[in-house]
């Protein structure tokens, strides 16, 4: 059996694939997975590998040492980086909603100050930091440095700036309903504005934490990816993370699309005419951990008995966080007569986009869960999301002050929730039994970074 998937599509066919893992049955002699590359510069494969026959009730967990390797064909692991543990934080899009995770992003910071001290920031300890939307503004600002090369902003800084910028950014005015059919619903100014306060001419090479940002080029009609580490090695990469984060906010309907251009020292230039990366990857987490696999890789592997996938968890240390989950719904004996515009425009919603957002955040939660759990490293991924978001303060644009203090109250309420996951087969919260709360779950999960913030530094002092 062979797999063909490209990253706009991982989600999907992730999941096809631990299905592929569970279902896999006498006479299915192989199982291969091709990536399909977004450029000519990247190297990653999965090679068919030989699959014994798999008894029926063989678990992911059996599977996974001997279905297949990734081989990085360009990469030599060096010895400094075989015991590395790579952190990684990864934040929804949501509009001003990101004052939630936001909210978990303070205390976490400040759990890392009582273990560190005072001086210490987010930017310190997650090695990527991931973001679509306004989950990229939070990660590109948390990576700013300052003239000291330390970093610029804290949590606490980005919520100030959602409080105070966020009614600039989404500015109340009356618009004629036609006007909101036939154009965005915001100018791209103020926004453009305050990028520029905030991150001045910072390219992407030169962000303290590597960022990762999605994005979707509407004349390559596929996603874009902008990194800092790509930006290092490709200089039509190397965009000002104003832009990138311009464009990654370019939410259809709300904001016009962005485009700049790159320019390389030989005179070369690249266009980009980029939308919103949420209309496919509203949660970057499988993103972000496959980038990481691909680019932190301890050795190559060449022996195709080592259980990658164990080890390639093991080696990850993973905080999601979501901007909240809607409880709007829609009902298919209603919608079955909907048209372009209904599907597009209803009641002040846009529900093409609220479904594809959803579809997206939930399905990446549910798929990097059951990687996590399979290869038995399932305290490594921790998701952080608030569920059933009332309808009075879903809206991605809504910066009344009190709108804003409710979100904010969300968040910090969200700690001391149990810990749970999104069932996919009926839309609800599953409460993980065993388990303990976010604020628990997040306590521990700043002691590993703390654990491994202090391990590098007793390695580099060696």
């Amino acid at each position: 059996m062979c797999l063909i998937y490209s990253p706009a599509s991982f989600p999907l066919h992730f999941s096809t694939y631990l299905g592929c893992l569970r279902k896999t049955r006498e006479g299915a002699r192989s199982l291969s997975v091709t990536r399909l590359k977004a450029n000519p510069s990247e190297s990653l494969f999965w090679f068919p590998q030989f699959v014994a026959p798999l008894d029926p009730m063989t678990e992911v967990s059996d599977v996974c040492s001997s279905s297949a390797c990734l081989i990085d064909v360009n990469r030599n692991g060096s010895h400094k980086d075989r015991d590395r543990t790579t952190c990684i934080l990864s934040i929804d899009g949501g509009g001003i909603r990101g004052i939630i995770p936001t909210s978990i992003l303070i205390f976490l910071e400040e759990q890392l100050q009582l273990l560190d001290g005072e001086h210490v920031r987010l930017a310190d300890y997650f090695d990527l930091m991931a973001g679509t939307s306004t989950g990229g503004l939070i990660a590109g600002i948390l990576s700013v440095p300052n003239e000291e090369g330390r970093p610029k902003f804290e949590a606490n800084d980005v919520m100030k700036i959602y409080f105070e910028q966020g009614p600039i950014i989404f500015k109340k005015s009356f618009v004629p309903f036609l006007k909101q059919i036939r154009g965005p619903k915001y100018s791209a100014t103020p926004l453009e504005g305050i990028l520029q306060e905030n991150l001045k001419e910072l390219r992407m090479k030169d962000t303290l934490s590597e960022i990762l940002i999605p994005t979707f080029d509407i004349k390559l009609m596929q996603p874009t990816y902008f990194s800092t580490r790509e930006a290092r090695n490709d200089e039509s990469k190397n965009a000002y993370v104003r832009d990138v984060l311009r464009g990654t906010s370019a939410a259809p309907t709300y904001f016009p699309p962005h485009f700049f251009k790159t320019i390389s020292e030989n005179g070369t230039e690249r266009n980009f005419h980029l939308v919103d990366g949420g209309v496919g990857i509203n949660n970057p987490t499988h993103l972000a951990i496959f980038h990481s696999l691909y680019h932190h890789r301890k050795q190559p592997i060449t022996n195709c008995n080592h259980n990658y996938l164990g080890e390639g968890c093991k080696d990850l240390l993973v905080l999601s966080l979501g901007t909240g989950k809607v409880t709007k719904s829609y009902d298919a004996n209603i919608s079955r007569n909907w048209g372009l515009i209904s599907w597009v425009f209803n009641d002040f919603h846009a529900p093409i986009i609220e479904i594809v957002s959803e579809c997206s955040n939930d399905v990446v939660d549910y798929n990097i869960s059951s990687f996590f759990k399979a290869s038995g490293n399932h305290f490594n991924y921790l998701r952080v999301q608030a569920y059933n978001i009332q309808s009075d303060i879903e809206a991605l644009d809504n910066t009344v002050n009190t709108n804003m203090k409710k979100l904010r109250e969300i968040g910090e309420r969200l700690l001391d929730v149990p810990l749970s996951r999104m069932d996919i087969e009926t839309g609800r919260p599953i409460t993980l039994q065993g388990e303990m709360s976010n604020k628990d779950a997040l306590i521990r999960f700043a002691k590993k970074l703390s654990q491994e913030y202090h391990r590098r530094r007793v390695h580099v002092n060696a």
